[in-house]
């Protein structure tokens, strides 16, 4: 008759299947604040100047973690989507797949000459996470992460608000209010409830201001009609071809600023379209 096993190894069979299970749920990273990016030497030009351009290319992208609509992971089809922006909101960017590698916010960032903030609102395994991002060629003031409303899905969320500095001589401290948003697609309820407080936000926000993002919801969304309604608000897509922006769900949404030209460019890099608008 075989010896059965001692409790103390039973115990540590039971404790060690624990921790991988607890390993295995997905976590919220929380709020967060800061000033610095990632490659921040590529704002030396733009911080001793001032960012003094006519116009800024502001744009939001969904890498869906840098892979096409064929399966294929590239990254270097993203970069080359985006090397037109100036600012770049960014959905669905994924983190280290080991420690010690680069989040896909930096990789891009490197390959544009673009700083970089990588924003997770997820983590998972204590090491791999997943959120959103930004790449921008303009100097920041700061960035904060607030964690949104999250009852039913098993996934969270979050909204990052960046300072962003649009200096000229005659506004030497002008900035631009910049709401970075992705919502929940799965249940209508937890979507909306996320839409409501970010498009709350976005409102309260000192002019100027913009709203980008995954909002996962098309104009025929209430919400969003009213909030296309408020006082202020433009949506610069307006000035895009009407077969080319229906039924979108990519939202960049503007107030005290003047949009000169918008567009949705489809590309084969990701399974979203990059929307994009030049404003004054």
């Amino acid at each position: 008759m075989k010896k059965l096993k001692s409790p103390l190894f039973w115990t540590c069979v039971l404790l060690c299947g624990g921790l991988v299970w607890h390993a295995s749920l997905r976590q919220p990273t929380g709020p967060a604040f800061g000033t610095r990016l990632e490659g921040e030497k590529n704002l030396a030009d733009a911080r001793q100047g001032a960012f003094a351009r006519k116009t800024l290319r502001l744009a939001t992208f969904n890498v869906h973690s840098c892979y096409g609509e064929d399966g294929r992971y590239d990254v270097d089809r993203i970069a080359v989507a985006l090397k037109n922006a100036d600012f770049v909101a960014l959905n669905e960017v994924g983190g280290v797949d080991w420690p010690g590698e680069g989040d896909q916010a930096s990789l891009l960032g490197q390959k544009l000459g673009m700083a970089s903030l990588f924003a997770p609102s997820v983590r998972q395994w204590h090491f791999r996470e997943f959120g959103n991002g930004f790449l921008t060629k303009a100097p920041i003031v700061s960035w904060q992460r607030i964690p949104l409303p999250r009852k039913l899905d098993l996934s969270y969320r979050n909204m990052v608000l960046v300072r962003l500095s649009a200096s000229t001589e005659k506004s030497p401290d002008r900035e631009i209010q910049v709401l970075i948003t992705h919502l929940n697609q799965r249940y209508d309820e937890e979507r909306r409830n996320q839409l409501e407080a970010a498009a709350s936000l976005f409102l309260s926000l000192k002019e100027p201001a913009v709203l980008l993002g995954d909002l996962n919801s098309t104009e025929a969304e209430p919400i969003i009609e009213k909030l296309k309604k408020s006082s202020g608000v433009v949506d610069p897509l307006e000035l895009a071809p009407r077969e080319k922006t229906a039924d979108h769900i990519d939202w960049i949404l503007l107030r005290g600023l003047k949009a000169v030209a918008a567009g949705i460019e489809k590309t084969d890099a990701s399974d979203h379209p990059v929307v994009w608008t030049e404003i004054e």
